[in-house]
């Protein structure tokens, strides 16, 4: 399945609801977590700004599927298409959430310590 359609049916499914709400509300985590699983890397520009969405609330998780996302949100950050730029972009983009926080503390990180 291509990624445009791994990104279609994670939204069908919906974001990512706290560890708490997803035990409440019979959330398909399992189903969610193999979707993430088939990404084709590396992931486009459009891709990552998706998935940063798919994002819980900030300074919550769900069973650190979110964990996955930012992984494959790095690999657009290693793309070569990708420049500090174009990720700082992205990030501005996102909506606020737990991924979002993270790729910010991450870049920061990475900026702080690659300094050209």
């Amino acid at each position: 399945m291509d990624n445009k359609k791994l990104v279609d049916k994670l939204y069908e499914i919906g974001k990512l609801p706290t560890a708490e709400i997803a035990d409440a509300t019979g959330f398909p985590v399992e189903q969610f977590d193999r979707l993430l699983q088939e990404f084709n890397v590396p992931i486009d520009y459009e891709t990552a700004l998706k998935l940063i969405n798919l994002s819980p609330p900030v300074d919550e998780s769900c069973y650190e599927m979110e964990w996955a996302i930012i992984h494959l949100v790095e690999t657009y950050a290693e793309n070569n298409e990708c420049t500090d730029e174009r990720y700082k972009s992205l990030l501005e983009k996102a909506d606020d959430g737990e991924i979002k926080r993270i790729l910010k503390i991450r870049f920061e990180n990475y900026l702080n310590n690659n300094v050209r």
